[in-house]
């Protein structure tokens, strides 16, 4: 998603439909959860 391959006809880049946001949400939660849960865990 860094590099979107849907573009306008200026060839800026469009905006992510619906799908695409719910995936990058869904995605980084799961990237991001573990990493969480060891930072909060007491040392």
């Amino acid at each position: 998603m860094l590099c979107p391959a849907r573009r306008d006809k200026h060839g800026k880049p469009e905006d992510p439909s619906e799908f695409e946001l719910n995936h990058i949400c869904r995605d980084s939660v799961s990237k991001v959860a573990p990493v969480f849960k060891f930072v909060s865990e007491p040392a």
